[in-house]
């Protein structure tokens, strides 16, 4: 476009005004006095107008700069003014995509808000289910070790009544050797041993091994048990399902971990082994790491006696429900406070050798730690052993850990006896298995009991009190016989004729005193 200035603009409207005027002269035929007045109306008329146009271009004057501004801002706007409007457009455009994105991601989030809360409820389930699975985990392997037992007991009783039919055993058991022992006549009554040192008395010739014994009797009580001999010390060793290390978990309560101990005998077994060693031990150990037995009076450890009663002592045969290890007991235990000697507790190179000794501790896995500690001793009180259930709690820190290491229930020696039988255990001890009226000898004289070899010395009803027995002063002799044969051992054997300080009396049957153990065809005399 082009600039117009004021007297530019003056030039074309007094052009106008003059193509205006012309038609009007031009066209009438006037007279010169008319055309004079006329011309002279028309220089009024054209000075207002000039006068009205210089007003005018006063007027525009004020208005150049405004009009050049916009001539120019229109001729210099061209693709810059298209642009910027583009500009505009793609601005609002974006702000309307800004306002569409935050809006989705807000709807998104709360989405993800949502499914996260889901999630959180189902990890927490699953939680639960992996737990309700470790505990019936558990429930399954102790029902497995009872039916493995179960299995093992079936396996002895075939086998014993298979060798009892001398029929072949079966080579396919999983608990027997494929060729069992060859049966070792005992020096008691008994045809099987009742203990390891019997045994061993019988035939040292014998190898460390498995070996089949009945303590409470052969034909009495329960079945005969598979044991360990060590036919060195002449030792008696009952096997269990837990005697490898194994690892208590991460539980807090006190006694959260709990495991039954399944021998390879019964409880009425053992307890008659007992009754015939001198001693009985079991060994116990227990590797921890900040997991103590017991902390701030808190007992959250203990084992269990064969009557299931809680016991808490870990080595000798402290059963007055003290609290001690062996440790305790030697009073060189780590101090409770676990302080290191020169370190402090969070150096990591604290070791043993740098741990305060505590006299008046009771257990080193009670010190709380920062590091690896043991505490093992053996149980020798044979009168609550077994050891049948270990209780471990106090291990739910990532850092704690615990691991139970349970020996064999080991028993040694014979109880000695010597003099006369004073009780049905007496004669229990010497090798009497047979029920009946026993003489023993009293407080001050000779007593009748009766005896049942069906139970064992600590059980109800194994000796029952008859009397004061009439034991004659004066010597007196007498012979028995019969005139058939007898071929029963370990019975009493029954004679037709007794002959008393010379004196024939009929009495049928001997005393149960009177045996003999060898076949017999003819009579014997009886001093």
């Amino acid at each position: 476009m082009a600039h117009f200035s004021v007297a530019s603009l003056t030039q074309v409207v007094l052009l106008f005004v003059l193509i205006c005027w012309t038609p009007s002269l031009t066209g009438a035929a006037f007279s010169m006095e008319e055309e004079f007045l006329q011309l002279k109306e028309n220089n009024i008329q054209l000075k207002q107008a000039v006068k009205s146009l210089e007003a005018k271009v006063e007027q525009l004057k004020s208005l150049e700069s405004t009009d050049e501004l916009q001539a120019k801002v229109i001729l210099s706007c061209g693709a810059i003014c298209s642009s910027a409007l583009t500009t505009f457009s793609l601005e609002d455009k974006l702000q309307e995509l800004e306002v569409r994105l935050e809006a989705k991601i807000e709807a998104k989030n709360a989405q993800l808000e949502e499914k996260v809360t889901q999630l959180e409820v189902q990890l927490e389930l699953n939680n639960e289910l992996r737990q309700e699975l470790a505990l019936k985990v558990i429930q399954l392997e102790d029902k497995n070790d009872q039916l493995e037992v179960k299995i093992q007991d079936q396996d002895r009783i075939l086998t014993s009544l298979l060798e009892a039919a001398e029929l072949p055993v079966s080579t396919d058991s999983k608990l027997f050797p494929v060729k069992k022992e060859i049966s070792v006549q005992s020096t008691e009554k008994s045809g099987t041993p009742r203990t390891c040192r019997e045994l061993q008395t019988t035939d040292p010739s014998l190898p460390s091994g498995m070996h089949w014994i009945d303590p409470d009797g052969q034909g009495l009580g329960d079945d005969p048990i598979y044991v360990y001999c060590d036919m060195t010390s002449g030792s008696t060793s009952i096997l269990h399902d837990s005697e490898s290390s194994l690892n208590v978990g991460h539980c807090a309560e006190a006694g959260c971990y709990s495991r039954s101990i399944n021998y390879n005998s019964s409880i009425g077994q053992i307890k008659a082994l007992m009754e015939l060693s001198a001693e009985c031990h079991q060994s116990i150990r227990y590797d921890c790491n900040y997991a103590p037995f017991e902390s701030n009076g808190v007992a959250y450890s203990w084992w269990n006696n064969r009557e299931g009663i809680p016991q808490y002592f870990w080595a000798g045969s402290n059963t007055d429900g003290v609290h001690t290890c062996q440790c305790g007991i030697d009073a060189n235990c780590v101090d409770p406070a676990a302080k290191c000697e020169g370190f402090t507790t969070e150096v990591l190179g604290c070791t043993k050798n740098f741990l305060v000794v505590n006299p008046s501790a009771k257990c080193n896995c009670d010190a709380l730690a920062p590091l690896q500690l043991v505490d093992d001793g053996v149980i020798t009180d044979k009168y609550v052993l077994p050891v049948t259930r270990l209780n471990f709690g106090r291990t739910q820190l990532e850092t704690s850990s615990g691991v139970h290491t349970l020996g064999r229930l080991v028993c040694t020696g014979s109880v000695t006896f010597s003099g006369l039988p004073k009780s049905c255990q007496d004669l229990w001890l010497i090798g009497h298995t047979l029920n009946g009226f026993y003489s023993v000898m009293g407080s001050t004289m000779m007593e009748s009991v009766y005896c049942d070899f069906t139970k064992l010395p600590d059980d109800t009803g194994f000796q029952k009190w008859i009397g004061y027995a009439d034991v004659k002063s004066a010597p007196v002799h007498f012979d028995v016989q019969r005139n058939s044969s007898f071929n029963t051992t370990g019975t009493p054997i029954p004679f037709s004729f007794e002959f008393q300080n010379g004196l024939e009396n009929n009495i049928g049957v001997a005393s149960p005193t009177t045996q003999l153990c060898l076949p017999s065809t003819e009579y014997y005399p009886i001093f």
